[in-house]
């Protein structure tokens, strides 16, 4: 059985495969201050949050271990006002 991943990136890509942001460790997140201001802050400083603010439309979110590493993640989003 495979265990939670420990150390998660998450990148966010537009609908023609153009990466928009990515994140490897939630504190060096230019926006971890807003995502914490809605109440969603992430347990562990290795776990990875994004903010984006754009008009709808198509989006990917590709989680993956930081070096390689392997386990189980879980992506949510939110929509916030």
């Amino acid at each position: 059985m495979i265990g939670a991943l420990a150390n998660p990136t998450l990148d966010l890509y537009n609908a023609e495969g153009g990466l928009l942001q990515s994140n490897d460790d939630f504190n060096s997140n230019r926006d971890a201050g807003v995502i914490g201001g809605f109440g969603l802050a992430v347990m562990s400083v290795y776990e990875s949050g994004l903010y984006f603010e754009g008009a709808p439309g198509n989006f990917t979110a590709v989680m993956k271990g930081a070096n390689g590493s392997s386990g189980v993640g879980l992506v949510e989003i939110y929509g916030v006002d």
